[in-house]
């Protein structure tokens, strides 16, 4: 089916109403807060500032916080304007999926009903957590347009748009460098074999063209890098990945950790120097190997798992249509929109299965998996058992209501989570400067959170820290506050002649004037 104008209007009605749930749902997530949120809310704050040395970085890519720099210079709480972004990108999202229905050959109620399943997962994925993930589910939905249009052998300009976009995926996360390197090529590579004569000059064009680009956009982002850090790099997330899978896993550091400039909350906004003298390889011997071999064997079971638990109904479904389509070997029509949603999915998620697999890493999946489902029910339902249409109208409503069940029960359960942190941090707000440099006893993530509603830096935790050696470390740091969450200030031999704070009636945390170290404004 040919997309129209008409066909895009329609998407307005499924983002009208993700636009009022989102605003409905909005006052009771404002205050989610999470440690990869406080990164790339600071970046986007020193972009905001022109403080542009400071605001690049290796290890949190920069797209998510480019556009949320210009909406801080409104002056919006930095919390709230990270929710309006999702929220913005949620919407853009409902009309990216409605062009990828298009451009796939979906009807207008296929492609309506596609939309209508995404709008509870967007929510969730837009108020849970904020990560650039859902932004690159929305530039991936695009890069699947610009490949899988029927111009595609016809057409110079779907090679350039899929190279701007892949780009534009790899300046939202650093790990699109692998996928469009090992996908791009793949897809191209299909369509050469499948195609032939002029179509295939111009399938190689678009092939060379989209590279061009593509590793242009990644050069020039690389090269700004590479020369912040004094080595060549395109990424600073390695280091920290590969100790999160060893085998001896590091616990933190047992001293304290200024953080990498004047106005980052802590380590974690930078912290690929903390982690570069820890490196592991599964490659360095036999024993590492076979541990690396059952984190890719846990990591497969976790992937199938996040799968499933999408919906079990649209699993089942994706799983026999996979199957059918194997069988059949046509690979034209459904069956190509099929084998081109399996074959991205086992790309994609086959890299994370071999590092790292957690469920936001697949939310670019869940938007390929809701209209391969619901292309898989329309073939069933094309059937002769299936031709009571009455009762196929019921299992599409049943498959889009599977959609709803994660979603939905992941949203009740986080309902005013980080609100606390923020209570707290308005109530010490006034007796903490903000720029102050505090260690708390334990609790990094609290730590963290409410360090940041204090608009100061976290110098690490003290439970990692021999007591003897925490003195010397507090006085080496120009500590202002010790704060404790937990243990007596008996337990520190060092505060007798600390000066505990009035906390205006907070029973937790203590907060402790450290003498001799005055805060400098």
């Amino acid at each position: 089916m040919t997309p129209t104008p008409a066909h895009a209007l329609r998407s307005y009605g499924p983002a009208l109403i993700l636009i009022i749930l989102g605003a409905a749902l909005l006052p009771l997530y404002r205050y989610q807060i999470n440690q990869d949120a406080i990164t790339y809310i600071s970046i986007a704050q020193k972009y905001a500032r022109a403080e542009w040395f400071d605001a690049v970085n290796g290890h949190a890519y920069p797209l998510i916080s480019w556009i949320m720099a210009p909406v801080l210079l409104t002056g919006l709480d930095p919390l709230l304007t990270a929710k309006l972004v999702n929220l913005g990108i949620g919407v853009a999202t409902v009309f990216a999926m409605g062009a990828f229905c298009l451009q796939a050959g979906f009807s207008r109620r296929h492609t309506l009903l596609c939309q209508m399943s995404i709008i509870p997962g967007i929510l969730y994925f837009a108020y849970s957590i904020i990560t650039p993930d859902l932004l690159l589910s929305a530039v991936l939905l695009v890069y699947h347009c610009c490949l899988i249009t029927p111009s595609y052998n016809r057409s110079l300009r779907c090679g350039l748009a899929c190279g701007l976009v892949g780009g534009i995926a790899y300046l939202t996360k650093s790990y699109c460098l692998l996928f469009f390197l090992c996908h791009f090529p793949l897809v191209n590579c299909w369509y050469f074999f499948k195609n032939t004569g002029s179509d295939r000059k111009i399938i190689v064009a678009n092939f060379i063209s989209g590279m061009v680009i593509f590793l242009a956009i990644c050069a020039g982002w690389s090269s700004v890098i590479s020369m912040k850090y004094g080595k060549a790099t395109s990424s600073n997330q390695g280091s920290v990945i590969m100790s999160a899978i060893s085998p001896h896993r590091w616990e933190g550091p047992d001293h304290l950790v200024e953080p990498p400039n004047k106005t980052a909350v802590s380590i974690w906004e930078d912290p690929h120097a903390a982690f570069t003298q820890r490196y592991w390889s599964p490659f360095l011997s036999r024993a590492d190997f076979k541990y690396w071999l059952h984190v890719v064997i846990g990591n497969i079971r976790t992937t199938a798992w996040v799968f499933f638990i999408f919906s079990p109904v649209a699993f089942c479904l994706c799983l026999w249509s996979s199957g059918a389509t194997l069988q059949r070997r046509l690979f034209s029509g459904p069956d190509k929109i099929t084998a081109y949603i399996a074959v991205t999915c086992a790309i994609y998620a086959g890299g994370y299965c071999l590092l790292i697999s957690e469920e936001r890493y697949l939310w670019p999946l869940f938007f390929l998996f809701v209209p391969m489902s619901i292309l898989s029910l329309s073939q069933l339902t094309g059937k002769h058992f299936f031709k009571n249409r009455l009762f196929a109208k019921f299992t599409f409503l049943i498959l889009c209501f599977s959609f709803t069940v994660m979603p939905s029960l992941n949203i009740f359960k986080n309902i005013n989570t980080g609100r606390e942190h923020a209570e707290i941090g308005h109530k010490l707000s006034t007796i903490i400067e903000p720029g102050s440099k505090i260690v708390f006893d334990t609790n990094w993530f609290e730590s963290l959170f409410l360090t940041f509603h204090l608009q100061s830096q976290l110098y690490g935790t003290a439970d990692k820290i021999p007591t003897d050696k925490l003195a010397d470390e507090l006085q080496r740091c120009t500590i202002d506050y010790f704060i404790l969450w937990q243990k007596a200030p008996g337990d520190y031999p060092f505060m007798e002649n600390a000066q505990e704070i009035n906390t205006n009636g907070l029973h937790e945390p203590r907060i402790f004037k450290l003498p001799g170290n005055s805060h400098r404004r």
